[in-house]
């Protein structure tokens, strides 16, 4: 097993993209994360661009090699206004490094970034409830379960996750 001390987190670029197709048209990983797995090259593509314009999109990198991803997208405040002090967490994590620790990490260095040099207040994330791997993540994070919403387009439970960087630091 590689070390975890050779895990690496860095903005997402185009060359990306081979391993970021892999992720998102997995349908097992699309399952967990709740998206639609991407169809074929061309709708990755659009999915790849939109999360490099509109998101703070991170590759996880593991002995030079792209292992996952882990993307910040802005909230909608309480008058319809972007909020970025709080942000929605989403990652990704190739099956053959699931459940080793990375993940865990990864959030983990991300999260003393945005505490040192940032402006977020708050992270959440959304969760499948039988995603128990992507909810023990967060736990070991310092993240509380705060609520659960209705995700409509499956009609389905999800939990929403918070961690408050303010009170974590």
């Amino acid at each position: 097993m590689t070390s975890i001390s050779n895990l690496k987190l860095r903005p997402m670029s185009q060359d990306d993209f081979k391993t970021y197709y892999q992720l998102v048209s997995d349908p097992k990983i699309a399952q967990g994360a709740r998206f639609q797995p991407a169809k074929d090259w061309s709708n990755a593509k659009e999915l790849f661009k939109d999360d490099l314009n509109h998101a703070m999109s991170y590759a996880v990198i593991l002995n030079d090699e792209m292992i996952g991803m882990v993307s910040l997208y802005t909230t909608v405040g309480s008058h319809g206004e972007p909020n970025q002090s709080c942000l929605e967490l989403a990652d990704m994590m190739l099956p053959k490094y699931q459940n080793h620790g990375y993940m865990g990490k990864t959030l983990g260095m991300l999260i003393n970034r945005l505490k040192a040099h940032s402006h977020v207040q708050r992270l959440v994330a959304l969760v499948a409830e039988n995603n128990v791997p992507s909810r023990k993540v967060l736990l070991k994070n310092h993240f509380h379960n705060y609520r659960s919403v209705l995700n409509m387009a499956i009609n389905q439970e999800d939990l929403v996750y918070q961690l408050d960087l303010r009170l974590n630091s």
